[in-house]
């Protein structure tokens, strides 16, 4: 039973059809309804049933429904009263039209004959024009290829004699500056060679390092000796000098005494004695003997540095040297070879020419191989006259390759600077038209991708909406209740909030903090 605070569904969608419709009830007229246990169920039943979107009819199907129904009920009114029809009234009216049904279809399979027929004659009138009008073509065909393989063929024989003439010269004059190339680099060489021969005293091994530190450990030991017998022999003279004094007589009693001092003086002087060679050999070690052999082997490993520094200076300067000859070798034979084909090409082509006095461009003529050759453009035919006349003005095959680039303003390159600013104008007006043709494309395809992507998603709300169509009594299915959607709605928020923050957060300043909290905690 449902209570005052909490109305259920069926209460809920009565109210909403009522609103709608502008019924004037209100929730007090109906509630009792739904409260009174003996009308509950009928009720709910009776709203789930009726109240459901295929059996209610929506505001405008209303008013539709009821603007026709008033229409009909006025027409029936305002109508006269006639007879009735009769089955025999609805019969003849079927025969009739199966009558013209039945004339409409043998009218149709008429036309059908005769277009059939229409379609035979025209057939056989084509079948007899077409052997007549093949030939024709063929012929047409024929002399517009003959024309076109004459042009061809006559540019092909002059770009192929400016390009041999072009590639002679260029050969004739790389041979004609190849000696003083070749001495030039073997000058080099030589210098370089030189140089090296210089440093092989600085690579040559001076075999004095061994014997310098055998020396130093020789002198060493030598000083060692010297500096005990010193410390000796002055231990010697003071003692000797003790006993002197000692021998003074100054009575029995401090003869004894001094006699005891002596007796202790010795066993120390020879303790002392024993301890004079290992505390002698330590102080000349660490003061003599470990610095000098230190700096021998500094300079030892400096002068292994710069000998290995060296050795590789000298490998790579010979490397470099013995590249440089094996390219020249190569360089030389490519042009040997390349010099050699010209000539064979040329010397071919002259025999050729000879052979066939008629293919010479200077003596062909071309001009149509039929009289009836009428829809060939007279345009073409000026321009093979024109191309026989032509001679060319520069043989550069560069001008060539900049013709079939489609960069025509070029008439000569010996301007540098001139053909610099064609070059740079062409690369600048093709960039423009390359960042024009990438914009387009990236504004079609995305366009495409949107189009799409919209099809695809009004598909799917179609689908979606088909799918869910039908609910129970009257609702629409729904992935997740009204709670569950606020808490989604909230959570996609704060989520939204979150990224702002982060964007006006400064990385680089948190990275110093952490540092120097990281710095403080370590000190």
């Amino acid at each position: 039973m449902c209570t005052a605070e909490m109305p259920s569904n069926e209460l809920l969608d009565l109210l909403q059809v009522l609103k709608e419709r502008d019924i004037a009830l209100t929730r007090d007229d109906v509630a009792w309804a739904f409260e009174s246990s003996r009308t509950e169920k009928e009720t709910r039943a009776w709203v789930r049933e009726y109240l459901a979107e295929p059996c209610l009819l929506s505001k405008e199907e209303l008013t539709f429904h009821e603007k026709q129904g008033k229409n009909a009920r006025k027409t029936i009114g305002t109508s006269s009263i006639g007879r009735p029809l009769s089955d025999v009234d609805f019969e003849n009216a079927i025969a009739s039209l199966e009558a013209s049904t039945a004339a409409i279809e043998e009218q149709c399979q008429l036309l059908e004959t005769q277009k059939q027929a229409l379609h035979d004659l025209k057939v056989r009138q084509q079948s007899a024009d077409a052997s007549s009008h093949g030939h024709a073509q063929r012929v047409k065909q024929l002399a517009r290829e003959k024309t076109q393989f004459e042009l061809e063929g006559n540019e092909l024989f002059e770009s192929i004699q400016s390009r041999l003439q072009y590639s002679k010269k260029q050969i004739d004059l790389s041979y004609s500056g190849l000696p003083s190339s070749i001495d030039r680099i073997l000058d080099k060489d030589d210098r370089l060679l030189d140089g090296l021969h210089g440093l092989l005293p600085t690579l040559e091994a001076t075999g004095h390092d061994d014997i310098t530190t055998t020396e130093v450990e020789h002198l060493c030991q030598l000083l060692t000796v010297y500096l005990t017998q010193e410390i000796r022999l002055r231990i010697g003279a003071t003692y000797s000098a003790a006993i002197a004094s000692s021998a003074v007589p100054n009575g029995v009693d401090k003869e004894e005494d001094d006699k005891g001092q002596l007796d202790t003086l010795y066993a120390e002087l020879n303790e002392l004695f024993s301890e004079i060679d290992d505390i002698v050999s330590m102080v000349v070690e660490n003061q003599f003997l470990i610095p000098i052999t230190h700096a021998l082997t500094i300079k030892q490993n400096q002068s292994q540095a710069e000998k290995a520094t060296w050795t590789i200076y000298v490998r790579d300067t010979l490397e470099y040297i013995t590249i440089r000859l094996e390219v020249l070798d190569e360089h030389i034979k490519h042009l040997h070879a390349h010099r050699s084909a010209i000539i064979h090409t040329s010397s071919t082509l002259t025999t050729i020419t000879a052979s066939n006095p008629d293919t010479s461009p200077e003596k062909t003529k071309l001009t149509p191989a039929t009289p009836f050759y009428p829809r060939l453009k007279p345009l073409r035919l000026s321009q093979v006259q024109g191309h026989n006349n032509f001679k060319p003005d520069a043989s550069d095959p560069a001008i060539a390759l900049l013709r079939n680039l489609d960069i025509g303003k070029v008439s000569s390159v010996s301007d540098v600077e001139k053909f610099q600013k064609t070059l740079d104008q062409t690369t600048r007006e093709r960039r423009a038209r390359l960042d024009d043709l990438e914009l387009k494309t990236e504004r079609a395809i995305s366009d495409q991708v949107a189009d799409a992507m919209g099809k695809a998603d009004g598909d799917l709300g179609d689908v979606m909406q088909a799918l869910h169509v039908h609910a129970s009594y009257g609702g629409r299915v729904r992935l997740a209740n009204v709670e569950t959607q606020g808490l989604i709605d909230g959570l996609e928020n704060q989520t939204q909030e979150l990224g702002h923050a982060m964007r006006g957060l400064n990385v680089d300043d948190i990275v110093d903090q952490a540092l120097a909290l990281l710095h403080k905690s370590l000190m």
